[in-house]
């Protein structure tokens, strides 16, 4: 668990913003379809998942939209506040996502071969 800084704060679509971390362990580490827990001081006791939407270098990023007291707190953060992150957890699709790629760029099969 890390007391990740925020690092910045954007809308991208009508009511949906990516909230970024400092969190180089977690950025290091972080597969594709996996996500983090945040929690906050003052916040929902329950943490909320999100999942990464951006790994580079030592950040994270999640995208968020503000649908209940949680994510609006979230959305109320400034650049430095601080979060509690859990992470990274689940399983990921690292190893899929090579799988399937390599069967789609491969040969087409012929009649009568097998793929």
């Amino acid at each position: 668990m890390l007391d990740t800084p925020v690092t910045g704060k954007r809308q991208v679509a009508r009511g949906m913003f990516v909230i970024g971390m400092h969190a180089p362990e977690i950025a290091s580490a972080v597969r594709a379809g996996q996500f983090v827990n945040l929690g906050w001081s003052g916040g929902p006791i329950l943490r909320r998942p999100f999942s990464v939407y951006r790994a580079e270098g030592e950040h994270i990023e999640v995208v968020l939209k503000a649908v209940g007291s949680g994510t609006g707190q979230m959305l109320a953060m400034e650049v430095g506040d601080r979060l509690s992150c859990l992470g990274p957890l689940g399983r990921g699709c690292w190893s899929a996502a090579v799988s399937v790629s390599r069967r789609c760029c491969s040969r087409p099969a012929t009649r009568g071969s097998r793929a």
